[in-house]
């Protein structure tokens, strides 16, 4: 596997090594291209810290694993989108990023492999671009090589990557739109949950008013800043918690964990430019909970 990046004509002059750290590769990952040899110039071998004369093509070798077995899940992925870099799926309630000792359910790093290995994918690891909580459902971006990885981790820092959630808040919330811009730090006593406080990091989050139920409110969410919790710990600041969410509000029978998806994700794909835009489909609980909620309200469904 091989990706091709042409090189602009304001890079002449300068060192192919100045050029890919100028697209978000790490001096680690430089290293390793480095020592891989895995850089070409028009067809031939390049050293990094050869000097472009022209404008051209830049080939990178991509390293690949072959895993042999993996003990296989038997929760299937949902794909929504996927190319020889990259793979979009739609993450289930209940499942962590990662593998977590004494945590039952698979990871969806363990769904991925199995996935892979099922389906004979060429891939070097797996690499979430952001993480959703565990009962967090939607979209999930996850890239196949450590490389394309970086290059989308540089989208996501100067927020060209695109996120929309649907969040379902206890309350009504009545104006159509709204900004909360207020710091968010460590609870006081945990380890874990966040609050609203002076002492707190910068956290922005946009939102706007869809539906109005008779003691609920549904929200098209965005996050301006990435803090943990950022969603869940805004909305119960200001009196307005996730349905569900019995860390930042309480139970429900509506719901057994917080209604937060992430339904709408866009993103410039890395290798090709083409703007990818995707839609997540809404999990059965939470269509579920909004049958349940426009019936109270007297609606026809």
């Amino acid at each position: 596997m091989e990706i091709t990046l042409p090189v602009p004509s304001e890079f002449i002059g300068k060192t192919i090594f100045q050029f890919l750290k100028e697209l978000g590769i790490s001096k680690r990952q430089l290293r390793k291209l480095k020592l891989q040899e895995a850089v070409f110039l028009n067809n031939q071998p390049a050293p990094l810290n050869y000097q472009l004369k022209t404008t051209g093509n830049l080939v990178i070798k991509l390293p690949q694993v072959k895993l042999s077995s993996i003990q296989t899940p038997e929760l299937p992925l949902q794909v929504l989108y996927e190319d020889n870099f990259l793979l979009v799926v739609n993450k289930p309630a209940g499942i962590l990023a990662h593998p977590v000792k004494n945590h039952p359910a698979p990871s969806l790093q363990e769904l991925t492999y199995s996935y892979y290995l099922k389906n004979n994918k060429v891939f070097e690891g797996y690499y979430p671009i952001y993480r959703l909580d565990r009962n967090t459902t939607g979209a999930m971006l996850i890239a196949k090589f450590s490389l394309i990885a970086e290059l989308l981790n540089k989208s996501l820092r100067s927020k060209k990557i695109k996120k929309s959630y649907l969040a379902l808040v206890e309350g009504q919330i009545t104006k159509k739109s709204g900004l909360i811009n207020l710091p968010l730090g460590l609870a006081e006593g945990s380890i874990i949950k966040r609050s609203i406080t002076p002492e707190g990091k910068p956290a922005c989050t946009k939102y706007e008013t869809l539906k109005l139920f008779t003691s609920n409110t549904l929200l098209k969410v965005e996050i301006l800043t990435g803090r943990t919790h950022q969603i869940r710990a805004h909305f119960a600041g200001i009196g307005h918690p996730l349905v569900g969410d019995d860390l930042y509000g309480s139970k429900t029978n509506i719901m057994n964990r917080q209604a937060l998806h992430l339904y709408s994700l866009s993103f410039l794909h890395p290798v090709t430019g083409k703007e990818i835009k995707l839609i997540s489909p809404l999990p059965d609980d939470f269509k579920e909970a909004l049958i349940t909620l426009k019936k109270a309200s007297g609606e026809q469904f």
